[in-house]
């Protein structure tokens, strides 16, 4: 990784990559491992999977959807059925609006989800 920023000659380039790398070596395998079986086996028995953050998290949200769907497609491997709770915005904002803000991704989760379906909160904060 360090040798493609040494190929831009930005400190600023090197600094982001060694400090992501950093954090990279921090995030624990074994729970790693655990949510990527429990997506794998979604996929297998063809539950869905939900994903939802809020602010700047629900474009994060958004893009993991389409990793799943698109990116991990795999021939001859179910496709993932996956998708953003903050991609609706008319029933995002209905449920803000006439319920409260608070309780607009609660409301759908628990409108859609069903038993051993996946949901998964992106949060950066």
């Amino acid at each position: 990784m360090v040798a493609i920023a040494e190929t831009t000659g930005h400190p600023v380039v090197l600094d982001y990559l060694s400090a992501l790398s950093d954090v990279l070596g921090m995030v624990p395998g074994e729970p790693l491992a655990q949510a990527i079986d429990v997506l794998l086996e979604a996929r297998a028995t063809g539950r869905r999977v939900y994903v939802m953050g809020n602010g700047g998290s629900s474009a994060t949200a958004s893009h993991l959807v389409s990793d799943l769907v698109k990116g991990a497609h795999v021939p001859g491997f179910r496709p993932f059925r996956a998708f953003s709770l903050t991609d609706n915005i008319p029933l995002l904002t209905a449920w803000s609006n006439d319920s409260a803000y608070e309780c607009a991704l609660a409301e759908q989760i628990d409108a859609l989800v069903e038993p051993e379906d996946v949901v998964i909160a992106v949060s950066a904060s």
